[in-house]
């Protein structure tokens, strides 16, 4: 994960937001955690969760993005610090106060970083489009790039 690895090189404390992980059972993929980088986190997506909203085989519990992602960012632009949000996805989408302080931020001048769903989606098509950010694809052979970049990215924005 480029993220993780550039704010555990840059340093955590400098940083705010969030970051999703992987939830693994058995070597299986059965859903995703929300972890924010003041160290709480909740299950956001799990095969197991039964509510209305869903992406493929995941229930999404909107309450972990509105209780742990949304404060993660809004106590961050307060505080000034670089954001990190990881990721801007269909199933953060699903959240109106994550859209609501996500378009807050792009219409702010705090410094984020992150990743957003590759595949279309009208909110996510529109955050692509927006003149703040730089959408970079990253394969696997540009990894070391992209990271090398945002790292460099980071220390400019901390240190002016």
């Amino acid at each position: 994960m480029v993220i993780k690895r550039v704010v555990e090189r840059v340093g955590r404390e400098r940083f705010g937001g969030f970051y999703t992980e992987e939830i693994r059972e058995h070597g299986e993929r059965m859903g995703f955690r929300l972890v924010t980088l003041d160290g709480k986190s909740g299950v956001l997506a799990h095969e197991q969760i039964v509510r209305p909203f869903r992406i493929g085989r995941y229930g999404v519990d909107v309450t972990c993005m509105d209780e742990l992602g949304v404060p993660a960012i809004a106590d961050t632009v307060t505080r000034q610090r670089l954001l990190v949000i990881d990721e801007l996805g269909p199933m953060e989408a699903y959240s109106t106060a994550f859209r609501q302080v996500v378009s807050d931020v792009l219409n702010s001048t705090i410094p984020f970083i992150g990743t957003i769903a590759l595949a279309s989606h009208p909110w996510l098509d529109s955050i692509k489009q927006h003149p703040r950010v730089i959408v970079r694809l990253m394969d696997v052979n540009e990894r070391e790039t992209v990271y090398d970049e945002l790292v460099a990215f980071a220390q400019t924005v901390l240190t002016a």
